[in-house]
């Protein structure tokens, strides 16, 4: 494995970690910045939609 590939899965693990940190927190607003500005991120508690963002 080169080096742009171990950069590249450190970057994916530490995003992956950041999302589920702040899922664990409850903060669906910081938590959805993490992505494009054009995402939309749907949220379930108990097969309900509570929240969706957008953008």
């Amino acid at each position: 494995m080169n080096i742009k590939a171990l950069e590249d899965r450190l970057s994916l693990k530490e995003l992956v970690d950041s999302v589920s940190i702040l899922g664990d927190k409850k903060d669906f607003y910081a938590q959805v910045q993490l992505f494009s500005e054009n995402a939309v991120s749907d949220t379930f508690a108990g097969g309900i939609a509570i929240l969706k963002l957008q953008g």
